[in-house]
Order: C-alpha cells, then structure tokens, then sequence
C-alpha cells in the first residue's frame, strides 16, 4: 500500500490502522518492521496502536527509528561482525559510541597519513567526518565516490581515501562504532543475514536517507507486502533541509491512494472556512432581503406617487383650462413626482 498525504493529512493513522489490524488478525509481531523518524514518532505510533488491540498477548513491537534498527541490528548479529574482525584482541561485544571517541580516531588517523599541503588539521578533520557521512547516508559505492572526486578535481582524494580506510580500521580494531560506522557495517549485515521481516511499514517515507532506500531495496524480495506514508512535496525538508525524492510508485509498482485531511489541525481550519462561508452566505440573504425590501418600499411609493399625481390630472377641467390653471397644474405635478 502506497499513501501519498500533505503534513496535514491522516496518513500516520492510516498506517497504525493497518498495523494494527495486521497485528489482530494474527500476524507475528516479530516479522513486521516499522520505521518511523524520530523518537517521539516511535513512542506516538506504539501508544495509539495499542489502544486498537484486541488481542491479549503480544511481543514487543519492532517499531524504530533508522538509525535505532541499524543498533539493533548490530548488537544482535555481533558475532557475524566479531568473525570478520582479523585480529586477536576478541572483544565481548562493541563499544556503540558517539561522535567524541570518532573525532579522536579521526585524528589519529590524520597524523599517519600526514596530509601534505593541507595546512589547517582542525579544519581538516570536519571536513573528514562530513566526507565520511556523505559517503556512509547517501550510500555511495567506492567507485562513485572517485568519481565525484575526479568531478571535483579533490587534490587530496588519495590521503582522504587513505585516512578513512584507516579509521575504519582502528574503529573494527577498538570495536567503537558511532552511528555513521553502524550504519557502514549494517550494509555488510544485511546483506550477509537472512531478512527477518515480512511486512514493512514506513512513515514519512519521503524524509528517509538513500542508505535506508538501499536497504529496502535489498530486503524488497521477500517482504510480502509494504505500507508506505510519503509527502509528494518532501514535507518541511525539500527545498529546505535537503529531502530527497524517491520514486515509490515504480519501486511498488502501485498508484498510490490519497489520504483525508481529517487530523486537529485540519477539521478546525474546515470548521472555520465553513463558519465563514455560512456567515457569507447569511449576510448575502440578509442583504438580498433589505435590498428586496428596499425595492418594494420604492415600488409602493412610485405608485403612490403616480396615484397623486392621476388624482391632479382627474381634476383637470379642458373645457375650462386657462394657460395659467395649465401652468399652475404643470408644476402641482412636478412636485409631486419629486
């Protein structure tokens, strides 16, 4: 299911509508993946389907922000990821850190690959972590990014390449991996793990990173069905805070149905515009009445007026007129008609 609604629109609802039907009807918890976008959206989206169970018992619902599933995903497949690391120092479990611990490691690495010509090393590793998180969100293969390079003419692309191949090496070596690393090395898990989910659903569809579009695309193959909320106009962000557009239609291969503006927000704006136009409305029959009234005041008097002045005319004697009684009429009449 494809939806496409405005940030005023009920398009949330219809997914948690759907959910939670899914769920009633039966339908594993664990194999239904939900991602929404930030923290408060996660907890908004559990409490309201809740409230629509019918069901007794139920496992904890999979509902998760990107950057939460690419956690989740990396501590319960540590040992995968523990396997693949070629060195002695076995660690229990990885240490998820923050970006602190990777500025730190960003600046070892800066000082053995001593980049020559670059004079400001401050500069230099912020430049570094946006690279990297250019790279790591937009999903970028290896030869893409020599290719944005050599576009770029980057004088520097090989002791940047350089620096970050040993930054991945001595984060794998510490096992420190903040959310950017994660989110590099979910790559490798997902694609070297059975997908366990069968349904997906996706709220705000059109504010997702190309790393999470990559990864739907990989696991598109065996969901049995996807339930997808997007904004046509990239919500607040496009234009604005970079959203981009992917294309659901053709990813689904569905036309997508468009959700009502029912929401708070929304039916008071209608219950206003409505107020107003029935306002209008009134006040145009009200005035259509005094205008009326105003038309059949001045019709009355028109014939009053022409009674009097019939009644003058009645009292005109042609056998008797003189040129003044004539004149003297003349004038009755016209004031009459004032």
């Amino acid at each position: 299911m494809l939806i496409k609604g405005h940030i005023n629109s009920n398009k949330t609802e219809i997914l948690i509508n759907s959910y939670a039907e899914l769920l009633n009807q039966g339908a594993d918890a664990e194999k239904i993946l939900v991602i929404v976008q930030n923290f408060k959206k996660k907890n908004e989206f559990i409490e309201k389907t809740k409230s629509l169970l019918k069901i007794d018992a139920l496992t904890n619902l999979n509902v998760h922000t990107f950057f939460g599933l690419v956690y989740n995903s990396i501590l319960n497949n540590w040992v995968i990821i523990e396997n693949e690391i070629r060195n002695n120092d076995a660690k229990i479990s990885p240490h998820l850190s923050g970006l602190e611990i990777s500025q730190y490691i960003f600046r070892k690495a800066i000082d053995e690959v001593q980049f020559k010509g670059y004079n400001s090393k401050g500069n230099l590793l912020h430049q570094l972590l946006r690279r990297y998180s250019l790279c790591v969100l937009n999903a970028l293969t290896p030869d893409e990014i020599k290719e944005r390079a050599k576009i770029l003419s980057d004088p520097f692309y090989s002791d940047i390449k350089n620096a970050l191949n040993l930054y991945k090496l001595k984060t794998l070596n510490l096992r420190a991996f903040d959310y950017l690393r994660q989110t590099d090395i979910f790559k490798y898990v997902y694609q070297n793990t059975a997908n366990p989910y069968e349904y997906i659903f996706l709220d705000d569809a059109d504010e997702i990173t190309p790393a999470l579009f990559e990864y739907l695309k990989f696991i598109k193959k065996d969901i049995k069905e996807f339930f997808i909320a997007y904004d046509e106009f990239g919500c607040t962000r496009k234009g604005f805070l970079g959203a981009l557009e992917f294309d659901f239609e053709r990813f689904l291969g569905e036309k997508p149905v468009y959700s009502s503006m029912d929401n708070f927000k929304t039916k008071k704006a209608d219950e206003i515009l409505r107020s107003l136009e029935r306002k209008n409305i009134l006040t145009g029959q009200k005035q259509q009445k005094q205008d009326k009234k105003q038309v059949e005041g001045q019709f009355d008097l028109y014939n009053y007026k022409l009674a009097e002045i019939a009644h003058e005319v009645d009292k005109i004697n042609l056998n008797e007129l003189t040129p003044i009684d004539a004149l003297n009429t003349l004038v009755r009449i016209k004031e009459k008609m004032k």
